[in-house]
């Protein structure tokens, strides 16, 4: 290799270094987001579930006194 080209390989290593790093990155984020919204999901499903108990606890208690 001779020395004029090292400057150019150098820019190109650079550019591909900057690429991986970016791609890392957005692969990093949307792997974040993922989580968060299974997070967010697992809440919300037990918010649920914990109003489902509710109803039905609400149902038994009026079912027995009604009874």
């Amino acid at each position: 290799m001779s020395h004029g080209t090292q400057p150019f390989y150098n820019e190109v290593f650079r550019k591909d270094q900057e690429h991986r790093q970016q791609a890392t990155m957005k692969r990093e984020e949307r792997a974040y987001r993922l989580r968060t919204l299974l997070n967010n999901r697992g809440d919300h499903n037990r918010v649920i579930g914990f109003r489902v108990l509710l109803l039905l606890e609400k149902k038994s208690f009026f079912l027995s006194a009604s009874g």
